[in-house]
């Protein structure tokens, strides 16, 4: 029993933080009826339809696009990851709420890195990054695949770092 409590107070930290995180990037969200970015109404709009219609082949909207004659999702696995937010009923609310579970969970991911390198302080170093640069929250409030590339590098140096070859083979 002692080591499900170690355990438990393990995990402690990353759900503390992801909470905290997530309220604060949905409270910004939730602030202004509008997105940080016009490109979510494309991804948005595009995991709904993925949603509904399975695996797109062709993409007649996209008629101007230079790829408009060989469609391609050159972003399927975001696409896949926002596939869940899209069942909100409203597009706009589901992708604040995508917004913020990203931008939590990279920041999240930040404070679990430093935790485990022995960094010390590392909800200190976390709120030094969140009051760093305006810029970077903003790009952190957009649906955009920046906040997840941080989570799978920060998982890649890690592993890295650990000399776990197949996670870091797994994450490249």
């Amino acid at each position: 029993s002692g080591g499900g409590g170690r355990r438990a107070r393990r995990l402690l930290l990353p759900v503390a933080v992801f909470a905290a995180l997530f309220s604060y990037f949905l409270s910004i969200q939730l602030g202004s009826k509008q997105l940080a970015c016009i490109d979510v109404f494309f991804h948005i709009r595009y995991a709904e339809l993925l949603r509904q219609r399975g695996f797109i082949r062709d993409f007649p909207w996209m008629q101007f696009a230079v790829f408009r004659d060989h469609w391609v999702d050159q972003h399927f696995l975001f696409h896949l990851l926002l596939l869940p937010f899209t069942l909100f009923g409203n597009l706009l609310v589901g992708a604040k709420v995508a917004a913020s579970t990203f931008a939590a969970a990279a920041l999240t991911a930040f404070t679990v890195f430093l935790r485990r390198r022995g960094v010390p302080y590392p909800v200190f170093w976390l709120l030094v990054l969140v009051a760093s640069s305006a810029a970077f929250l903003y790009r952190m409030n957009m649906v955009r695949g920046q906040s997840l590339a941080i989570v799978v590098f920060l998982v890649f140096l890690d592993a890295l770092l650990e000399r776990r070859a197949r996670l870091a083979f797994a994450t490249a």
